[in-house]
Order: C-alpha cells, then sequence, then structure tokens
C-alpha cells in the first residue's frame, strides 16, 4: 500500500445550522464532517499534447462541516504519492481565514493530472487512445481527523458526484448508479452517484467487445479488444467462478453487496502495458508459458472492485490458461482485501497480494482436493526458499548477481504471509478462520485494518492466545521448521 506525502491547509468559514456529533447533545473534541465530493474526469493529452500519451485530468470540489467544539485552524490532508501527479504536487486553489469555525461549512477545490503509474498491487493510473483506467483507491487526497482527544473524521465524502467525459463508444463501468448520460459532440458526459458504503471510486472504460458467460455460480463478463473466442470464455467462466464461490463462502459476502449477490465477475483486457517496470524474476518458466511465470505474474493484472484487469499480451498468451487463470485468481481476492477494507502499511497478512495467494490454495483444494492443496502449498514454499536465497546472496545463481527489487520483495513477504494463513488455518481450523476473516471484513469494512484485528478476531473465535504465533511467523524471517516439515516437499 502506498504512502501518500502530506500536505496542510487552511480552512475557510462559512454558516451553517448546526449539526452535533451522532448520539451526542454536545461533541466531545474537534471534527469534521466530509459531506460531499465531486469528481470531474476527463481524458486530456500528455503535456506536449501527445494524443498517443494521455493523461487523465482530475477535477475535484469538497464540502465539509465543522461538527466540532472547537474552531479550526487547519487540517491535514493525504495526497496521492508524488509518482502519480503531473505537476508532483497538487494545485493548491482556495486559501482563506486562519479559522473555521464549529457549526460552518468549507469548500475545498484540487486539479492535476494523474499520470500512468504502478504502486504495487494497489493498481494504476492510466489512459491510452483505447481505454481509461483509474484503480487505485489512493489515487485521490483524503482528509484526516484533526488533532486531539476524540476527534472524529469521515475517510470518504458521504455522497460522492462524479461527472466522466469520455468518447461515445466507450463502454464505461464505476461503482455507484449511473444519473444520465448526456451526448456532448463526439463524446458522452456520464454522471454517477456513489454513496459512501459503495466501494472507492473507480473507473475502467474502453472501445470493447462484451461477451457474458452465465456459469452455474455466477456471470462472468468479458470486456476484451478483441472478441473472445466461445470456447476459450467458457472454460474461464467456469474456473473463475468457482473460485468467486470458494471466495465468497471463506472470506464472505462483501459488505452492502448482498442483494447483488451472485455478484457479475468482469475480465477486461487493457490497452495499457500492466507489466512491472523492473525485469520479472529469473526463474523456470511454467510449462505453458514463456513470457509469465509465478514471479512476474503480480505485474500482468490489477485488481478493481468485483473484477480484474488483464495486460492484452496476457489475454494473447491465452486467456483459459493455467498461467493466466491463476493470475486472475490472485486479484480476484483484491476484491475483499484492498478494496472492502484498506490494508494499513505494515499489514503483512490482510492485503490482496497475500490474501489472493492464499486464495489461489483455497480454489486449488476446492477443485483438486487435499492433494491439490498440498501441492500448491509446496509451491509457495519453493518459491520463497528460491527467493529467499537471492535476498542472502544476490550473487547466488538464481539471482544473476542482482537482488530483489521491490516488486519481487513484496512477493516473497506474501508468499509467507500466505503461508502463515495456512498454518492459521491447521491451528485455529478452518471454520473458525472463516469466521474471523469474515468478522473483521464486515465489522471494518471501509476502514483501515492490520493484522491485529485479525489476530484479536481468531482469538475471539477460539479462545486461545495467539500472540506468540504471530510474533515467531511475523516478527522473524524464515518459515517454522515443525511447518516445514509438514509441507516441504521432500529433498
Amino acid at each position: 500500500m502506498p504512502r501518500p506525502s502530506r500536505i496542510r491547509f487552511l480552512a475557510l468559514g462559512l454558516p451553517l445550522v448546526t449539526i452535533f456529533l451522532a448520539g451526542c447533545a454536545v461533541p466531545l473534541g474537534p471534527g469534521f464532517r466530509h459531506l460531499t465530493r465531486e469528481i470531474a474526469i476527463s481524458q486530456v493529452p500528455a503535456p506536449g499534447g501527445s494524443q498517443s500519451q494521455a493523461v487523465l485530468h482530475v477535477e475535484l470540489s469538497d464540502n465539509l462541516e465543522n461538527i466540532g467544539n472547537r474552531d479550526l485552524a487547519y487540517l491535514d490532508l493525504v495526497v496521492p504519492a508524488p509518482s502519480a501527479c503531473d505537476p508532483a504536487e497538487l494545485q493548491r486553489r482556495s486559501f482563506g481565514k486562519p479559522a473555521w469555525q464549529p457549526n460552518q461549512l468549507h469548500a475545498e477545490t484540487f486539479g492535476y493530472d494523474l499520470a500512468f503509474r504502478r504502486l504495487g498491487n494497489c493498481g494504476i493510473s492510466a489512459a491510452t487512445p483505447e481505454g481509461v483506467y483509474l484503480t487505485d483507491p489512493y489515487a485521490f487526497p483524503s482528509w484526516l481527523p484533526p488533532l486531539g482527544p476524540f476527534s472524529k473524521g469521515d475517510s470518504r465524502a458521504l455522497q460522492e458526484r462524479v461527472r466522466i467525459t469520455l468518447p461515445a463508444d466507450y463502454r464505461v463501468l464505476a461503482p455507484g448508479r449511473e444519473q444520465r448520460s448526456i451526448r456532448q459532440g463526439v463524446g458522452v458526459l456520464h454522471e454517477f452517484r456513489v454513496p459512501s458504503d459503495d466501494f472507492p471510486f473507480y473507473l475502467v472504460a474502453g472501445r470493447y467487445q462484451e461477451q457474458r458467460v452465465k456459469t452455474q455460480h455466477q456471470t462472468l463478463i468479458f470486456w476484451t479488444l478483441e472478441p473472445l473466442n466461445e470456447q476459450t470464455a467458457g472454460k474461464a467462466a467456469e474456473r473463475l467462478a468457482t473460485t468467486a464461490t470458494v471466495y465468497q463462502n471463506f472470506f464472505g459476502p462483501l459488505p452492502k453487496k448482498e442483494a447483488k449477490t451472485p455478484w457479475p465477475i468482469r475480465i477486461v483486457e487493457t490497452s495499457a502495458d500492466l507489466a512491472p517496470r523492473w525485469p520479472p524474476f529469473q526463474s523456470p518458466s511454467s510449462p505453458e508459458s514463456s513470457l509469465i511465470d509465478d514471479r512476474s505474474s503480480s505485474g500482468w493484472a490489477v485488481s478493481f472492485p468485483e473484477g480484474v484487469l488483464l495486460d492484452r499480451r496476457a489475454v494473447a498468451q491465452g486467456l483459459a490458461t493455467d498461467a493466466v487463470l491463476r493470475i486472475a485468481e490472485y486479484q480476484l481476492a483484491g476484491t475483499w482485501f484492498d478494496w472492502s477494507v484498506r490494508p494499513a502499511a505494515g499489514s503483512q497478512l490482510l492485503q490482496g497480494r497475500t490474501m489472493g495467494r492464499f486464495g489461489i490454495v483455497l480454489a486449488a483444494e476446492a477443485r483438486g482436493g487435499d492433494a491439490a492443496r498440498r501441492s500448491e502449498i509446496a509451491r509457495l514454499i519453493e518459491a520463497y526458499d528460491r527467493d529467499a536465497r537471492v535476498e542472502i546472496d544476490p550473487g547466488s545463481a538464481d539471482g544473476h548477481g542482482v537482488p530483489l527489487n521491490p516488486l519481487q520483495r513484496a512477493a516473497w513477504q506474501a508468499d509467507r504471509g500466505a503461508l502463515f494463513c495456512v498454518a492459521l488455518e491447521d491451528m485455529a481450523g478452518k471454520e473458525r478462520l472463516q469466521r474471523a476473516l469474515q468478522r473483521v471484513l464486515q465489522g471494518l469494512a471501509g476502514q483501515e485494518v492490520e493484522d491485529a484485528d485479525l489476530r484479536s478476531a481468531l482469538e475471539g473465535e477460539t479462545g486461545r492466545d495467539f500472540a506468540d504465533v504471530f510474533r515467531q511467523w511475523l516478527g522473524h524471517p524464515g518459515i517454522p521448521s515443525d511447518f516445514r516439515a509438514t509441507y516441504a516437499p521432500a529433498r
């Protein structure tokens, strides 16, 4: 998860009728309520007028209300990482008096360009002549609660109003409900309303061929740049629908999405390259692939709510091949972990890259039983050990003299986190681990979560103290010898 930089803004004061903290006659501390956010997005040429390197221009307008018990001289604002924006920092457009009084409104506006970027497992911001992709839950600024005891502040607006201007022949996917679409010359203005209990805003749009496949479990919707072979679509749909059902049973229904269960899964080919900026790890390729293997796969796809973006080269390799389907299964877990909750910066478990690997183990077991489960666990141990040798000795044969880059190191740590989830399943039992994960996901939906939340939920389900176990796995490198003896392949 990226760690955005922080800037401070002075606040403007505007009159409003008093609204106190919910359930209190008098506010207990400083605080604000984020009433609305208006988002306007358009596709514009890159600096210098290059149409082939388009960027996304974003205009934001926030309305906030001081619901606290004192004046506010400022609020802290978390902004996207410098690599996200052009220019590097947001343009600050409004300044005002050094006091924002209780019961008053404050309005703030921002404008900036989002350039193409990749930040680990979190998502992308990209625009091409054929499509637009905004699948990063950290792409927009967010306000932090003011300093002080009993402070309050909304992590996102109670309602977002979104205006998106795109070419008329684009298919458009975003959260919330589309209110209307208005033709404007060669383009269309799409207007959405997104309530705070929906997913954070994302945008997937482009010139696509659509194919729907209805399976016994769920409907799969494929958006591809060229027509998709019917047999290929059917094979991919059956496997991914089964995997999604496994995730729904184990991780629980998506918060606030019960009415949409089973929801359609969307698999979208991108017109932008998603491959990692660093070279893939030098390891033996999968039998099916010279392009994609376990150590480079996380760079070829990106998660968005209820779906997966796949690099066009991965689709060209074969959408129904095992290597590509494993990537899709891995990223699909991000709907629960990354989008339904917000993993804290230090979390090693409750994030998409870890739970995606653990999810592949769960899906394999559902298809092939205990033998398939053990095979996937052994595969994770082998991958972890291979990367560990390079991390410790960059000059080893596997590393070719090059240490792990940040993307590879994150994958290595996620392998170990997934193995810890397997160990927790063994120690607590499958059903208790299920209930613990569902307690976290549903009880903390839309909030930041950390590994201690899972430990607390697991202890509540089992009545056991897991402090030493978490310390052993998360506080020290390596894999515990008893776990390795159970699952590592014989040498």
